[in-house]
């Protein structure tokens, strides 16, 4: 069986001549449709061997009581996501329109400027193996001296340059590259939409966080996910724009200010937060209804990703509206349940970026 979720990109696979049995692939990534699609090849002769495993609905045999056996009936109980497969149409049908072997050709071009540049940077090291033919558009990069949830956030923050950073749901093979500490590693994933000038502005943007030329974001006491998730409310002629950066504002949400007209919550409402530890300290929690429960990870509360993600939740739900940064609910009783800790081998939930279309 070949998993082709994430592992072909755009390079031309034949299911004969690798004498594949079965093929799996995710459809909103090289395929380029949406979420929530995908496909499973089965080789002609196997179905007979294979039995469903979800089984429900006889749209294709209404006056049947058993699940389809025709193909592809038999393996697709329900109704099907049609918006979702018209897509998947779609995306198909323009990269073979395209072709895959120039898509291919042009992604390689683009990943080797990429791979070329960030080896002459100082302080940034490439994971993985050398630009040739047969290498997927996906790069990952680590800092010397700066984690890659933070690089990940400058990026989109400052340059409009969007990768992913953290352990890209493989958590373990970062103890064999030695990148835990750094939080994982920072991820450009090149597409068929990408240009040589898109390559060249990551370029510069990696350079000039590497030379220090890039603002930091903010310590863990306000860190850039908990300052992003609200703020104070904008006075007479200031757009709310300018409030929460990048990430928005709670004040923002469409018809949150009639809400709070009404009520900011009560306090015999409870709501848990199980996520990272959190930082209780932080301004925004004073006065707050906050309850600790114990847990199995560590209740400290540190420098790592797992702490300002939680610490950054608890914020957007219970900051107290005389504090920088207005909840949603700053009334409720809070109950914080630790269930991510700064050094679990789990992947820590992801805060201070957005995952490429990779």
């Amino acid at each position: 069986m070949l998993d082709a979720a994430q592992s072909l990109g755009h390079l031309p696979v034949s299911v004969k001549d690798l004498g594949v049995d079965l093929l799996a692939a995710a459809g909103h990534k090289g395929l380029l449709g949406p979420l929530g699609t995908g496909l499973l090849y089965i080789r002609k002769g196997l179905e007979s061997l294979l039995d469903s495993v979800r089984q429900g609905g006889t749209g294709s045999a209404s006056f049947d009581d058993h699940q389809p056996l025709t193909l592809p009936g038999k393996y697709e109980s329900g109704n099907p996501n049609a918006p979702g497969l018209v897509g998947l149409g779609a995306g198909a049908e323009f990269l073979t329109q395209r072709g895959l072997v120039r898509i291919s050709q042009d992604e390689s071009a683009l990943t080797a400027r990429l791979i070329s540049a960030f080896a002459q940077i100082p302080g940034v090291r490439i994971h993985g193996a050398p630009a040739n033919a047969q290498r997927l558009g996906v790069v990952s990069i680590t800092f010397a001296d700066r984690s890659s949830t933070e690089v990940a956030a400058i990026l989109d923050q400052t340059y409009g340059v969007q990768v992913r950073a953290g352990y890209h749901c493989a958590a373990l093979i970062h103890d064999a590259l030695g990148t835990r500490d750094s939080e994982g590693t920072v991820r450009f994933s090149v597409g068929p939409f990408n240009t040589e000038e898109d390559i060249d502005s990551d370029i510069e943007a990696v350079e000039a966080i590497a030379q220090g030329e890039s603002p930091t974001i903010a310590s863990p006491r306000a860190c850039a996910c908990v300052a992003a998730a609200s703020g104070p409310a904008p006075g007479p002629g200031q757009p709310t724009s300018s409030v929460g950066g990048a990430y928005g504002n709670v004040s923002e949400i469409p018809g949150i200010r009639e809400l709070w007209e009404h009520t900011l919550g009560d306090p015999g409402i409870t709501i848990a937060v199980l996520d990272g530890s959190v930082d209780l300290a932080h301004p925004c929690f004073e006065g707050a209804f906050v309850e600790e429960v114990p847990a199995l990870v560590s209740m400290s509360v540190g420098r790592g990703i797992a702490s300002r993600h939680g610490t950054a939740v608890a914020s957007i739900l219970f900051g107290q509206h005389q504090s920088p940064i207005r909840g949603i609910s700053p009334r409720c009783k809070a109950l914080v349940i630790p269930i991510y800790g700064d050094s679990d081998a789990l992947e820590s939930p992801r805060c201070s970026h957005r995952a490429t279309a990779s």
